[in-house]
């Protein structure tokens, strides 16, 4: 039942805040008893182990302040570097070190082959590519 909408959630309108005597913003949820129940029990999902080890890179990356992680989904998405396994966000940091308006963003790549071990200087290109487009399109700084 994977994509199958069991409900919505979001900010209460001001009206509603003000109804309720809410001081800060809340968010409210309205959820399908009848969807829920209806994917129970859960069915688990097992794949095999992988057969051989990844590569992991950790990039930070200084951009404008109104960049979003979505823009960097974006452009690794149309970048496709080969063997990319997967994409996860780090965390984001703001302060001295970045200057005025600015944040840095860190994700993690892990790039695997399903058929070998991959060595690392097969792994660069692909990464300093991702790099490339990053300042290009983002206007991105790698921190150092």
């Amino acid at each position: 039942m994977a994509g199958q909408r069991i409900g919505t959630f979001g900010f209460m309108t001001g009206a509603m805040q003000k109804a309720y005597g809410l001081e800060v913003p809340v968010i409210a949820a309205e959820l399908s008893l009848d969807a829920l129940v209806g994917m129970y029990p859960p069915r688990a999902v097992t794949h095999a182990l992988p057969a051989f080890p990844s590569i992991e890179r950790d990039l930070s990356f200084v951009v404008a302040e109104d960049v979003a992680w979505a823009r960097f989904e974006e452009l690794i998405r149309e970048t496709a570097p080969a063997l990319l396994e997967r994409t996860s966000f780090v965390g984001t940091y703001r302060g001295k070190q970045t200057g005025q308006g600015k944040k840095s963003v860190t994700m993690r790549l892990r790039f695997r082959s399903p058929e070998r071990t991959l060595r690392h200087e097969e792994v660069d290109p692909q990464v300093e590519s991702l790099v490339e487009a990053a300042k290009n399109r983002l206007r991105a700084e790698l921190r150092a």
